[in-house]
C-alpha cells in the first residue's frame, strides 16, 4: 500500500493542473445536467411495493387515468360583510387561471368574522399561472384583510437568505479555526466542485426527491469539510521540514490518505444503511449523500492539492494564529473522575434510552398555516373498492355521512346513483350547482358542467327544481317505464329527460335554454361517473376535519378499513396523507430497529478492523448511539415530536460521521500510551485532537442549526435541527465522557 500511495501521490502532484482542468470541465457539464435532473415532489412514489396504499394508487392510475385532480387555494377574508360575499366570489371566479371558486365557510372567532373561499386551478403549484392567482388576490382586494394559502404539501425549498446565513456562520468557523485567511476559500472551492458533480450525477438515478435535493448540498458540505482540513494540516506540518512545496504535498497526500479514507468510509457506510429502509425515500437520500461523500473524498485527494500548490504563496502571506483550545484542566478532570464518568455514562445511556421510548414520532409535518387556525383544513381520504356490489357499499356512505368528523362524502352511490324524491332532488341539485362545502370533491362535481355559460339557463333551472315540475317528470318516468317512480337517481332522471327531449310535455317543462344545455352536455354525466366508477373498482372521496396525525385519526382509518372489508371484501384500499402516516407508523418500529442494528454492526466492523480489537468499537458505537437517544429525548423535552425521517438520517449520519471524532481521539490515546501513562496520554490526545474535532463538529452544529432555527420548510428544518442537536450531543460525549471511559478501561483499550 505504501508503494502504491507513493506512486499515486506523485501522480497527483505531477499532473495536478490537468486534474484541476478536468474537474472544472466535469463540473461545468454536471452543472448543466443538474438543471435537468427531475425533482420528484410526490412522496407516495417512495412507498414500498407491498404497501396497501401504493397498490391503491396504482389501481387508481390504471382505472381512473382521467381523474381530474385540481390544485386548490384557500382565501380567507376578515370581517367581510355578508352583502359583499357574492361580489367577492364573483371577482374570484373571474380571475385568470381560476377554474372554480366557491364560498366554503363562515365563522365567528374571538370577536371577528371570517369568510373562507376555496379556489381551484388546473395549473401546478408554483407555476407562473398559479402564483399569479396567489399574488393577484391581495391586489384585487387592496383594502381587505385577506390571507392566501395554497394546499401544496410538497414545497421543500430552503429560502435563499437561509443559505446566506448558513454561509456566514460557516466562514466564521473556518476563519477562527484555519491557519490562513485564504484556506476557507480553497476548501469551499474543492468541496463546491464535488457538490456540483454530485448534483449532476444524480441524472443516473432518474430523479431525486425534493427533500433530497434541498438538503444534499448542505449535508455534503458539512460532512466532508474535515477531509480538507486533515490534508491542509498535514501539508503545513510537512512544510516545516521540507522547503519544496511539491515534495511536502506528496508526503502530505501519502500520510493523510488513511485518515481521509477512514473518515470518509465510515460516513459512506453509515449513509448507505439508509438504502435498507422499506420507505424508498431512504434509498434516495442514502445514495445521493453517500455518492456525495465519495466525490468529496476524491476532490480533496485529486483537486485540492492543485489548489493548495497553486495558491501556496497566498496562503503563506495570509497566515494567522489558530484559535487555541485549552485542555489541560479538562484532561486532569477526565482522569481524576474517570470512574465517575464511566458509571455516569451507563446511567446516561439508559436514561436517554428510556426518554427516547417515551418520545413520540411524527410521520408528517406541515408549515404554519394561519387559515387552519380559524378553519380546520380538510383531510381527504380516498376509498377504493371492487364495484361488484354497489348495494353493499351504499349503507357505508350513509353511515360515514353521519360521522361527526366527515363533512363530505362523494361517491357514485350517493351522487349519480342516489335515489331521491322530487323534493330531495331539488335540494340536492341546487346544492351541487352551488358547490356546497367548498371541498375538492364538491368542486369536481360542480365544475364538470359549466352550466353558467348557457344564457338563461339559471331561470330555467330554477323553474325545474321548484314547484311540481320535477314531480311531473317523475310521473312521466313512471308512466313510460311502467314502474313506480317515487325515487329516482340523478343519472336515471337525466337519461330519461335526454331520451325524451322531443316530447312536447318535457320540452315545455324544461324551457328552451335548459333543452339546449342538455343537448350539448351529453357527456357531462358520463364524465362525472367515470371519475368515480372504473372497470373493476369505484371511488369514494371523504372530506374530514381530522388532524393529519392523531390517535383519533388512526382509529377512524382502522374503522374504515374494517367496515370496507366486511362490506366489499379484501379488494379495497385507502389513499391519503393520513393513511400513509398510519402505514409508516405500523412498520416504523421494525424499520428503525433494522436500520439501527445494520448501522451499528457495519460501523462496529469498520472500527474493529481499524483497531483490531473489540472493546474500542463497542465503546464508540455505544457512545454515538447514546447521542442518538439524546437527540430524540432533547427534541421531546423541547415539546416536539421527532420526525421519522430526521431520526433515521440522524441515526446513520451520527454513526457514520461523528464516530470519527471518537476514532481520532482514541487513536491518539493509544499511540501515546506506548510511551507514557494514562494521565499523560489523555492530555496529549486532547491537545492533538480537540482542534480537529471542534472544527468538524462546529460545521455541522452551526450550519445545520442555522437552517433548523430558520423559517424553512418544516421537514427540512427538523432534519437539520436534529442533525445539529445530535452532532452537539455526540461531540460533548466524545470530549467530556470518552476520555474518562478510556482511562477507566485502560487495560482493555491500550495498544499492546
Amino acid at each position: 500500500m505504501g508503494v502504491n500511495m507513493d506512486k499515486t501521490a506523485a501522480f497527483i502532484v505531477k499532473h495536478r493542473y490537468p486534474l484541476l482542468l478536468g474537474a472544472l470541465i466535469l463540473s461545468i457539464l454536471s452543472g448543466v445536467l443538474a438543471l435537468r435532473v427531475p425533482i420528484n415532489t410526490d412522496m407516495t412514489k417512495y412507498l414500498p411495493d407491498d404497501s396497501s396504499m401504493k397498490q391503491g394508487i396504482d389501481l387508481m392510475a390504471e382505472e381512473f387515468s382521467d381523474l381530474s385532480v385540481q390544485n386548490t387555494i384557500r382565501v380567507m377574508f376578515e370581517n367581510l360583510s355578508e352583502e359583499d360575499e357574492d361580489s367577492v366570489l364573483e371577482k374570484l371566479q373571474e380571475m385568470p387561471y381560476v377554474s372554480a371558486a366557491v364560498l366554503a365557510s363562515r365563522k365567528e372567532h374571538e370577536g371577528n368574522a371570517y369568510t373562507l373561499f376555496t379556489l381551484s386551478t388546473d395549473y401546478d403549484y408554483q407555476s407562473p399561472e398559479e402564483l399569479s392567482i396567489e399574488h393577484g388576490i391581495p391586489d384585487q382586494f387592496p383594502d381587505a384583510a385577506v390571507t392566501v394559502r395554497n394546499d401544496n404539501t410538497s414545497g421543500m425549498e430552503i429560502p435563499f437568505f437561509i443559505f446566506v446565513v448558513a454561509a456566514v456562520f460557516l466562514f466564521v468557523v473556518l476563519f477562527a479555526m484555519c491557519g490562513s485567511w485564504a484556506e476557507p476559500f480553497l476548501f469551499l472551492a474543492a468541496i463546491g466542485i464535488a457538490i456540483i458533480l454530485n448534483m449532476g450525477s444524480n441524472m443516473i438515478l432518474g430523479s431525486v426527491a425534493q427533500v433530497t435535493w434541498s438538503i444534499a448540498a448542505v449535508l455534503q458540505l458539512v460532512l466532508s469539510m474535515d477531509y480538507s482540513i486533515i490534508l491542509m494540516n498535514r501539508f503545513r506540518q510537512e512544510k516545516q521540514s521540507l522547503s519544496d512545496p511539491e515534495e511536502a504535498m506528496r508526503r502530505a497526500l501519502k500520510r493523510a490518505f488513511s485518515s481521509v479514507a477512514s473518515s470518509g468510509f465510515t460516513t459512506f457506510v453509515g449513509l448507505l444503511m439508509l438504502v435498507f429502509m422499506r420507505f424508498k425515500i431512504g434509498k434516495d437520500i442514502g445514495l445521493v449523500l453517500a455518492k456525495g461523500v465519495l466525490l468529496s473524498m476524491l476532490c480533496v485527494l485529486f483537486v485540492l492539492p492543485s489548489l493548495i500548490l497553486l495558491f501556496n504563496g497566498l496562503v503563506e502571506k495570509t497566515e494567522k494564529p489558530v484559535l487555541k483550545v485549552p485542555t489541560d484542566a479538562l484532561s486532569s478532570f477526565s482522569f481524576r473522575f474517570r470512574r465517575v464518568l464511566a458509571v455516569g455514562f451507563v446511567v446516561l445511556f439508559f436514561g436517554a434510552f428510556y426518554l427516547e421510548r417515551l418520545a413520540g414520532i411524527s410521520y408528517s409535518l406541515s408549515p404554519d398555516d394561519p387559515i387552519s387556525r380559524i378553519f380546520e383544513k380538510e383531510n381527504q381520504i380516498v376509498v377504493l373498492y371492487a364495484n361488484e356490489d354497489e348495494a353493499a357499499v351504499f349503507p357505508l356512505t350513509e353511515q360515514w355521512e353521519e360521522s361527526p368528523h366527515v363533512h363530505t362524502v362523494i361517491s357514485y352511490a350517493n351522487t349519480l346513483g342516489r335515489k331521491m324524491t322530487p323534493d330531495e332532488m331539488a335540494v340536492y341539485i341546487l346544492g351541487m350547482m352551488q358547490g356546497e362545502g367548498g371541498s375538492y370533491a364538491s368542486i369536481m362535481i360542480s365544475g364538470m358542467g359549466d352550466f353558467g355559460s348557457y344564457e338563461g339557463v339559471g331561470e330555467d333551472l330554477s323553474n325545474l327544481i321548484s314547484g311540481d315540475t320535477l314531480g311531473t317528470i317523475y310521473q312521466l318516468y313512471g308512466l313510460r317505464k311502467g314502474v313506480a317512480a317515487e325515487k329516482l337517481s340523478i343519472e336515471e332522471l337525466y337519461d330519461f329527460i335526454r331520451e325524451n327531449l322531443q316530447n312536447p310535455v318535457i320540452a315545455a317543462l324544461l324551457g328552451k335554454n335548459m333543452t339546449a344545455m342538455i343537448e350539448d352536455a351529453g357527456d357531462i354525466f358520463a364524465s362525472i361517473k367515470a371519475q368515480m366508477v372504473g372497470p373493476k373498482h369505484a371511488l369514494i372521496m371523504l372530506g374530514t376535519d381530522l388532524p393529519a396525525e392523531s390517535e383519533e385519526t388512526e382509529a377512524f382509518i382502522k374503522a374504515l378499513q374494517e367496515d370496507l372489508r366486511s362490506a366489499a371484501g379484501n379488494d379495497c384500499y385507502l389513499v391519503g396523507s393520513s393513511v400513509m402516516s398510519k402505514e409508516m407508523k405500523d412498520s416504523f418500529g421494525r424499520e428503525l430497529l433494522t436500520i439501527s442494528l445494520l448501522t451499528a454492526a457495519s460501523i462496529f466492523l469498520v472500527v474493529m478492523l481499524t483497531f483490531r480489537q473489540l472493546v474500542v468499537p463497542a465503546i464508540l458505537v455505544l457512545l454515538v448511539q447514546c447521542g442518538v437517544f439524546l437527540t430524540v429525548s432533547t427534541t421531546w423535552l423541547m415539546g416536539y415530536r421527532m420526525y421519522y425521517l430526521a431520526l433515521l438520517i440522524v441515526q446513520c449520519i451520527l454513526m457514520g460521521a461523528t464516530v470519527d471524532y471518537g476514532i481520532l481521539y482514541t487513536n491518539y490515546y493509544r499511540e501515546m500510551r506506548k510511551t507514557c501513562g494514562p494521565a499523560e496520554a489523555l492530555r496529549e490526545a486532547y491537545r492533538r485532537s480537540v482542534h480537529t474535532i471542534l472544527t468538524s463538529s462546529l460545521f455541522m452544529i452551526i450550519v445545520t442549526g442555522a437552517i433548523g432555527l430558520s423559517p424553512a420548510e418544516p421537514t427540512i428544518a427538523q432534519i437539520c435541527m436534529s442533525i445539529s442537536i445530535g452532532t452537539a450531543a455526540a461531540t460533548i460525549l466524545v470530549i467530556f465522557v470518552l476520555p474518562g471511559i478510556l482511562a477507566s478501561l485502560d487495560r482493555f483499550v491500550a495498544a499492546p
